[in-house]
């Protein structure tokens, strides 16, 4: 079997599963940016790695590009993980016998009477939709893609990825040893409800306990972040550093980690790789997250937009550390049991050979 992949780069879950298809026997071709931080672990892998760029859904110079790698390799499955490559793609495999997979990681975003769903997702052209979690895949259900071109494959997390040491540590960020840390990763838009999280540090239940502290890691993009976060208890108590390199094993600096989402959450890695480190969490019932988080025994689920409730969790693990520390144990094992890569590896493994008959 002969699969070509186009894309911009891979995270690490998806470098581990073309890394397995190469294992297999499978010939891999990954085409990415010339930049992407991967590709020599991926060539020694035995994957072939050559340079690409698409700017846009319509960069018509990438398709024909991309044209001349399916001519030359004449795969069986092209693989396209992003709207841009796959729409590039879609051009680039006409008359060709390549089948073409996609992939939606996200709720939203796309509507059945936009022109741009129709070259990407919509594309009668597109035999397979690899959705992130159950709930991406009942939203596109939704919208009218047909049940048997989509499947349901988790993105699956390794533990032994995150066995070193965190990147910084706690006095890094001048958070005492003995605080109780509440950690967030991501880029803070209005979607991720940051601002749900810090209106709960200022609830009764959290702003007269200065033991509480909250590390917020990524770049802020919503205004009332900043002004929230100076409002009174939670001046000395939170601690927002921006960007990290090697910002998932910032988790173990972190008693509880958050994801306090408002909607369009598939299946969020940051909470994946808090989980594989031992860190319970607490997420709010949106997307994916309840297929991950099993309430009250891996973590806890809120209502979205709820501060009350989230500030009665926080404030729950912080009562009782034993409890904490044990729903954090679950949590490892749920990813080890339920999440691990392995289990995205075989899926997918699964549904290239039947595309490829």
């Amino acid at each position: 079997m002969r699969v070509l992949v186009a894309t911009s780069y891979s995270d690490r879950t998806e470098t581990a599963v073309y890394e397995a298809l190469a294992a297999e026997g499978i010939q891999v071709h990954m085409n990415c940016r010339a930049d992407a931080p991967e590709q020599a672990e991926l060539t020694a892998a035995g994957v072939r790695v050559s340079p690409w760029m698409v700017r846009n859904r319509l960069d018509f110079a990438a398709s024909r590009s991309l044209r001349r790698m399916i001519r030359e390799d004449d795969p069986d499955i092209v693989y396209a993980p992003t709207n841009r490559s796959l729409a590039a793609a879609l051009r680039a495999c006409r008359g060709s016998r390549a089948r073409v997979i996609a992939y939606r990681g996200t709720i939203g975003h796309l509507k059945r009477y936009d022109p741009a769903a129709w070259i990407t997702y919509f594309n009668p052209g597109v035999a397979r939709i690899v959705c992130v979690s159950r709930a991406v895949e009942q939203h596109l259900r939704s919208l009218g893609l047909p049940a048997e071109r989509l499947v349901t494959i988790h993105k699956g997390h390794d533990p032994e990825w995150y066995s070193g040491p965190p990147a910084r540590t706690r006095a890094d960020f001048d958070i005492p040893g003995d605080a109780f840390v509440i950690g967030f990763a991501g880029n803070m838009r209005p979607v991720k409800g940051v601002d749900v999280l810090l209106e709960a540090a200022l609830r009764p239940e959290l702003s007269g306990r200065p033991e509480i502290h909250f590390l917020l890691v990524g770049e802020v993009r919503d205004k009332r972040i900043a002004s929230l976060a100076r409002q009174g208890a939670n001046l000395k108590r939170v601690h927002m550093p921006g960007r990290i390199d090697r910002a998932a094993t910032l988790a173990k600096l972190c008693n509880v980690c958050v994801m306090p989402s408002l909607k369009r959450e598939g299946l969020p890695r940051a909470i994946m790789e808090a989980m594989a480190q031992e860190v319970p969490v607490i997420v709010t019932d949106v997307g994916g997250m309840p297929e991950l988080v099993e309430h009250n025994r891996s973590g806890l689920i809120v209502p979205a937009g709820n501060a009350a409730a989230l500030a009665e969790a926080i404030a729950e693990l912080a009562d009782d550390p034993n409890h904490c520390a044990e729903m954090g144990k679950r949590a490892k094992e749920r990813i080890m049991n339920d999440f691990h890569v392995t289990r995205t590896i075989e899926q997918t493994l699964r549904l290239y050979r039947e595309i490829a008959g």
